[in-house]
């Protein structure tokens, strides 16, 4: 959620109007590991959606921006593997 307000801050400052309507979200399945694994999907999709958006976009605040949620949904991504991996064992 907090990506969703940086990104509405910056259309907001160049004029626009953000809508925070969202598909229907998927979190996995009834378990853990379904979740977890999920979870791991998501974050690498949002890794090179963001990682190709930085190398289109010529703006610097919202490169500087996208490379900040891009850092985070790697460690997020790192997080939930480490996760995965403990309850795997």
């Amino acid at each position: 959620m907090r990506h969703m307000w940086w990104l509405a801050d910056l259309i907001t400052k160049r004029g626009g109007k953000p809508t925070m309507e969202h598909k229907e979200l998927n979190f996995g399945g009834d378990d853990l590991k379904g979740m977890l694994q999920r979870q791991i999907q998501l974050e690498s999709e949002g890794i090179e959606i963001y990682t190709q958006q930085i190398a289109e976009i010529p703006d610097e605040e919202v490169v500087g921006v996208l490379k900040h949620i891009l850092d985070e949904e790697k460690r997020h991504r790192k997080e939930f593997k480490e996760r995965l991996e403990k309850y795997m064992e």
